[in-house]
């Protein structure tokens, strides 16, 4: 039995709050390092509780455009037009990441501290290969040393690519697609942290073991289970809705909800051990090469959220706030383009504190965040929202549009 179709795309706004909520996060945890607020605290519960809920939320966004992306191939029985569906994703993702790039190659320029890139380099992120070509120059700094929140943008572009070939296979069969994603990145994994001599090789072997394990166990294989789920979560949305009453579909939102809380909360801690016992910048990397630990952060974390978007109102509410869906707007500006922002005024114009003491902290959040979410605001403006518009008049709406339709503010 195939899932119903629909013949519009449905308004999920919780969506939106997790989107907010994630990249709200991650800046949080960069601006945590960089007041100094984090440096000490090895083995601390605070250690352990910041990076127990930031280390690794980015998975949750990886989960969440599994979601948004096979949500319309469900609806629509297929992912349509390929080069519809290529450019409309070009449009919303590349743009603003070359912007924010042109902006940290600036920042890397004018600070001390950071090395002139070769134009190789400057080609390879403009390209979005900033990740895969890691592996082979291990030195290359991600996003020219002031913006290392770009590696993520080479992992999005690599679904993308992936989807596009996969995606009518996936519809058929989304639970085997499941497994297999789970089996791939088990396998990466293992490959990884059991030999990383051969990504030393690979390398060239001027680098240290842990140094290119740290390096591949990020790399996109890593998270193809976390898109995975978002994909077959997608696919159950749209089937087991008209199956199961409104009644029962809150029950078992529940019951998935305390489920997966719980487990979240503990993967939280286990991940958060991890993390915080190396407290660096690379922790995160760090504590992901434990695989079954990071097989059930995730599935712990899709859980969670399954039960959110199927829930009550009430349970919901959280993550459907005006201002949330105002932040939601933003989010990709903001997480674009806060790590070139704190450094070209927290590091250096402004010269901010970095004793970890609460007025730093404050001052760090303060001024990096008003400014970045007015570079969003005018981003998303003057440059994003226009250029999709652009794209929707020249060929309608490409499969795999963003859900969230033009705010009204």
């Amino acid at each position: 039995m195939s899932p119903p179709r629909l013949k519009e795309l449905p308004r999920i706004p919780v969506l939106d709050g997790f989107r907010a909520y994630a990249i709200l996060i991650v800046v949080v945890l960069h601006l945590l390092f960089l007041s100094g607020a984090l440096i000490g605290q090895n083995h601390t519960a605070f250690g352990v509780t910041v990076w127990g809920i930031a280390g690794n939320v980015l998975d949750l966004f990886f989960i969440l455009s599994g979601f948004l992306l096979f949500l319309p191939v469900v609806l629509r029985g297929g992912l349509g037009d390929v080069r519809r569906f290529a450019v409309g994703r070009a449009v919303r993702l590349l743009p603003a990441y070359w912007l924010a790039l042109a902006a940290s190659l600036v920042v890397a320029l004018l600070l001390d501290g950071y090395a002139t890139p070769p134009p190789s380099d400057v080609l390879i992120h403009a390209a979005t290969l900033q990740m895969p070509a890691r592996l082979f120059d291990s030195e290359m700094q991600m996003g020219f040393g002031p913006n290392g929140a770009l590696w993520m943008i080479s992992i999005i572009v690599g679904f993308y690519v992936l989807l596009a070939l996969t995606a009518r296979a996936y519809l058929r069969h989304p639970l085997l697609g499941l497994g297999i994603a789970a089996g791939l990145t088990v396998a990466w994994k293992l490959a990884v942290t059991g030999a990383p001599g051969a990504f030393v090789s690979l390398e060239g072997g001027s680098t240290q073991p842990w140094v290119m394990e740290l390096i591949a166990i990020d790399q996109l294989p890593g998270w193809l289970f976390s898109f995975a789920l978002g994909m077959t979560g997608a696919w159950g949305y749209f089937r087991l809705q008209p199956v199961l009453g409104r009644d029962e579909t809150r029950r078992w939102a529940l019951a998935l909800t305390g489920v997966g809380g719980v487990a979240c909360a503990l993967c939280a801690y286990a991940y958060g051990r991890d993390a915080a016992a190396i407290n660096a910048p690379f922790s995160g990397s760090h504590a992901r090469s434990d695989v079954l630990l990071g097989l059930a952060y995730t599935s712990s974390r899709a859980l969670l959220m399954a039960g959110i978007v199927a829930g009550p109102l009430w349970l919901q509410r959280p993550f459907t706030l005006a201002p949330v869906s105002r932040l939601s707007d933003l989010s990709y500006g903001l997480y674009l383009i806060h790590l070139p922002v704190a450094f070209a005024l927290g590091a250096g114009l402004l010269g901010l504190a970095t004793d970890g003491s609460p007025l730093a902290v404050a001052l760090w959040l303060a001024i990096v965040l008003s400014v970045s979410l007015v570079y969003a605001q005018l981003s998303r403006r003057h440059l994003e929202r226009p250029l999709i518009e652009w794209a929707r008049r020249r060929g309608g709406e490409p499969s795999g549009w963003p859900l969230r339709k033009r705010s009204r503010t």
